[in-house]
Formats: C-alpha cells, structure tokens, sequence
C-alpha cells in the first residue's frame, strides 16, 4: 500500500510541473503588454524669434507661438480651412496657404471623456488593437501617450501625441518629420492655460 501511495505522490508532483511549464510556456508566448517604457517627447533644437505670433485656444485652454511667415487654419468640416478662431476644434500651421496636406502641426480636439489606452486604441477602429502600443510621457508636464504601430513585425512610432490638459479634456498633437526643427520649436511653445 504505501509502495501505492508513493508512485500517486510522483504521478502528482510529475503533473503538477508539466502544468506548471505548460502555463509557463504559454504565459512567455502572450503579446507585450501595451503600454511601454516612457519615450521622450519632441525637445526643441533652437530658441524661438521674438517675431514669432502667438495663438491661444480659449475652448481647450492652450497656446503656442509659430512662425510669423506660416498659416494657421481651423478646420471646418469635409476638409475645408478657414481662418482661425481662438475656440477651434483643430488647428494646422502650414507653410504654405491653405494646404491642409502641408500642414507641420496640428492640435484637435477629442472626444473622449479621459486619457486612458482603451479610449485611444478606440480612436483607431479599422486598426487591429494587438498592433497598436502606447507609451506613456508627459507633454508639458501634463500626463500623455504616443503611439507606436506594428508593420511588417516592427514597431514604428507615429507622430501623435494624446496630452490631457488641467481640465480633463483630450487633445491630440500631430507633427510632420518635414520641418521637425520648426515642429520642435512650436511644440517646446506650447503651454496649457487656466
């Protein structure tokens, strides 16, 4: 009996590891985690001219400097650019006249309620969630995500920003890498307002 009672322990204790490796195994082969390491933030390569204009937004509490030579637009449904107002839902600054396509930065808007992964990832519907990957940063010491794209295997960054301002409303930052000196520099103007 007790010859019985040992080879059930070993059949037990042989059972109990391969479980155990089992779930191991299957643990290591999950994808990452979708938040990442923290990323630096665009830092700006050269002080900004005194002859730089100023936009403030007073619906989203922000404000930033641009070049005095750029345009700055709001857009007002199906793509049309019109003049800006200081209560845009989405700003671009181009270089040149009325070219959405052209624009070096832009600043929305969003509708989501708080910066959260699930809220974000939501943002991209015809994206597969498993190939999307947020890191976390702070823009203007405010909490936010940029956001990374897996294609071909890689991962590759974008040039979005999701920045919470002081009052709890989303916004989304765009920069184009054609003058990222002069994206950086708008970028390091940026302030968010009471």
């Amino acid at each position: 009996m007790e010859k019985k009672n040992v080879i059930v322990f070993i059949l037990s204790f042989i059972i109990l590891a391969l479980a155990g490796l089992g779930f191991y195994a299957w643990k290591s082969a999950q994808p990452a985690p979708a938040v990442a390491q923290p990323q630096p933030t665009p830092t700006p390569t050269a002080q900004i001219p005194k002859d730089w204009k100023t936009y403030e937004n007073t619906k989203y509490h922000y404000s930033f400097r641009y070049p005095k030579e750029y345009y700055i637009y709001q857009l007002a449904g199906e793509g049309v650019l019109r003049e800006v107002s200081n209560d845009a839902d989405e700003i671009l600054i181009n270089r040149e006249r009325e070219r959405r396509d052209r624009s070096i930065f832009s600043i929305s808007g969003t509708n989501l309620e708080n910066l959260s992964i699930e809220g974000i990832k939501n943002q991209f519907e015809a994206t597969n969630p498993n190939d999307i990957r947020l890191i976390q940063t702070k823009i203007v010491n405010r909490p936010a995500y940029t956001i990374e794209f897996k294609k071909d295997n890689n991962w590759q960054s974008s040039p979005f920003f999701y920045v919470q301002n002081m009052h709890r409303q989303v916004l989304v930052l765009n920069f184009s890498p054609e003058n990222s000196i002069v994206s950086n520099q708008i970028f390091s103007s940026l302030t968010f307002t009471n």
